[in-house]
């Protein structure tokens, strides 16, 4: 049996919040070429709240406020998110984005705090390339019957756009 994730997103007038929910829920897959079977995850759902607003620190800026709570087979997940998009000039823009989330894994109901900070620098040269550098980290701390597991990952990233 096929499911497909349900969407629902309220785009309300300017200067209130876009909310969104969605229902996710994905079907057992049987045993095969020595893989055990994985059970369906049931209903999931998935709640949002982003606010965003521009030019509050300088003309040509966004601001992205985000709220998320998830209640999923494996987790219930609280997110907030700051995303700032800042125009350094016509061609150079940074795009510094914190996310915090408090997670309860299932099973067990252990507590975890992720810490996900990234930083976004791109350049546009002749309105019609882009070049990106992106760096960042996720720090976890996740707390167990009788100890606290700590995670660190770090990541960079280099790319570039062509829009035709």
């Amino acid at each position: 049996m096929k499911y497909r994730p349900v969407r629902v997103t309220v785009w309300p007038p300017r200067g209130l919040p876009r909310l969104g929910w969605t229902l996710y829920r994905m079907g057992s897959t049987p045993a095969s070429g020595g893989v055990e079977a994985m059970p369906s995850t049931g209903n999931e759902y998935y709640y949002n709240a982003q606010l965003i607003g521009s030019t509050l620190l300088k003309d040509g800026d966004i601001t992205l406020f985000g709220l998320r709570y998830s209640d999923a087979s494996t987790s219930d997940t609280t997110s907030v998110s700051l995303n700032e998009r800042y125009p350094i000039n016509t061609a150079w823009r940074v795009n510094p984005r914190m996310r915090v989330d408090y997670r309860v894994n299932q099973p067990g109901d252990t507590d975890q705090w992720i810490y996900a900070p990234s930083m976004l620098v791109d350049y546009l040269w002749r309105k019609r390339y882009r070049f990106e550098l992106e760096t960042g980290g996720e720090w976890s701390a996740r707390q167990l019957s009788d100890a606290t597991e700590d995670t660190q990952a770090y990541f960079v990233y280099l790319g570039y756009r062509a829009d035709f």
